[in-house]
């Protein structure tokens, strides 16, 4: 039975590959009325930013920005919902932390699909617990990240624990 879920796994694990890879190259170019290709790559990367710098940052993003923890804790949040290990290792690389760090981070990724940040739940200038959700499936996560004290405040401890979901309003 482990034989075969494994083998599942690796199955469906190689199809997601496959479909990535797909979209991926068919998005590098495209073709103008004169039949001529241009890579558009750029064009969809700076869509997101100019879209980003629309909007008006949450109160989440406020209350992160006070503080050093919160504010790696942001830049943290970024690189890791990239899904990018390349941005993981910038971030990192960036923060004085191991860039190896960013192997656990992806596995991390691949299991959650990425972090919702949802609220606050303390903040010093030195650590910050955020309730977060997991994109994959939904679970609440009580996320808490601890930075060194001197800049780059690169991050010396992160914590995870099962949460519950915050009251509705």
């Amino acid at each position: 039975m482990k034989q075969i879920n494994a083998l599942i796994t690796r199955l469906l694990l190689a199809c997601a590959v496959c479909a990535c890879a797909a979209s991926v190259c068919g998005a590098q170019t495209t073709t103008t009325p004169d039949n001529k290709q241009q890579p558009v790559a750029a064009e969809k990367a700076a869509a997101p930013d100019k879209e980003k710098a629309a909007e008006k940052p949450s109160a989440l993003d406020e209350e992160l920005s006070k503080t050093p923890a919160g504010k790696t804790a942001a830049k943290f949040f970024a690189a890791f919902n990239s899904g990018d290990i390349k941005v993981m290792r910038a971030f990192h690389e960036s923060t004085g932390g191991d860039v190896e760090n960013a192997e656990k981070d992806m596995g991390f990724y691949e299991q959650s699909g990425g972090l919702k940040p949802h609220s606050l739940i303390s903040s010093s200038k030195e650590q910050v617990s955020v309730l977060v959700q997991t994109k994959k499936d939904g679970r609440w996560i009580n996320f808490e990240i601890t930075v060194e004290a001197q800049e780059p405040h690169g991050i010396s401890r992160i914590g995870v624990r099962p949460a519950s979901a915050p009251a509705a309003n």
